[in-house]
């Protein structure tokens, strides 16, 4: 009785031992498992920091690449604003000089033209006023030699006497012609008036766009109206006549034309 129990108690040992070690074992396969999935989770969480790393520094390189094109974008618009200052700087001091330079060159030509205008003016009135003092000095010659030949006359009876002198006492009739004529026609007419009887010298007198003038010299007793008409009755006409003053107007002066020639050709 004692022998057959004493293996029952050893194969009770045994499973009662064999049911203890099981959850030994579970534990261990559990733990090599959370193991491994805490290891892939740690490589999944890294492979996402490092893509992230990668992003980041990609996304950091374009925004520095986009920067950089930028700023030298940036460089090249202030390179060419600096460039188009410079260039507008240097237009306008080229133009300041240009229109300097203009405005000096246009009063020097106004300055000379000036200049050669005062001395063509000086010129001309200096021979005026040179033949005008020779021309009064003829008249005034002319009126002094009437004079002294009066004066030469004394011995001779009283009636007679006051007859020479009033007739060859000279006067001075100032003539205005219209319109204004071209300086050889005004020399034309000044030798036709000079060959007028009566009349001893002719001094050239103003000139303007509408007329000129002339001083006659003659005797008081002639008719320088009449006179000077019947040079040519059909192209001279008198419009003004007063006391020391005859205004005429010249129609035509085809017949100074006419005596210039015949005087040529008689020469």
């Amino acid at each position: 009785m004692e022998t057959s129990s004493t293996p029952t108690s050893a194969n009770d040992n045994k499973g009662t031992a064999e049911k203890g070690n099981a959850p030994g074992r579970r534990t261990a396969a559990d733990g090599a498992s959370q193991e491994e999935s805490f290891e892939a989770l740690q490589a999944a969480l890294d492979s996402a920091r490092l893509r992230l790393q990668q992003r980041l520094a990609e996304e950091i390189e374009q925004h520095r690449s986009e920067a950089e094109q930028l700023k030298k974008q940036v460089d090249q618009l202030r390179s060419e604003a600096e460039s188009i200052i410079v260039q507008a700087q240097e237009t306008a001091a080229r133009v300041i000089a240009e229109a300097k330079q203009t405005e000096a060159q246009t009063l020097q030509q106004a300055q000379q033209q000036v200049d050669g205008l005062l001395s063509r003016l000086s010129d001309r009135a200096g021979s005026f006023l040179e033949r005008a003092a020779s021309e009064i000095n003829a008249v005034q010659q002319a009126i002094a030699s009437a004079r002294s030949g009066s004066t030469g006359e004394a011995a001779a009876p009283a009636g007679p006497q006051k007859v020479n002198a009033d007739e060859e006492e000279r006067v001075v009739t100032r003539l205005v012609v219209r319109p204004s004529a071209a300086p050889e026609v005004r020399t034309r007419l000044k030798e036709r008036l000079e060959g007028v009887p009566g009349v001893y010298a002719v001094l050239f007198g103003a000139v303007d766009d509408n007329s000129f003038e002339m001083l006659l010299a003659h005797e008081r007793s002639a008719s320088i109206e009449d006179r000077v008409v019947a040079l040519a009755p059909e192209g001279v006409s008198v419009t003004d006549r007063r006391d020391g003053l005859l205004e005429i107007e010249l129609r035509d002066t085809s017949w100074l034309e006419s005596a210039a020639a015949a005087s040529s050709n008689a020469a």
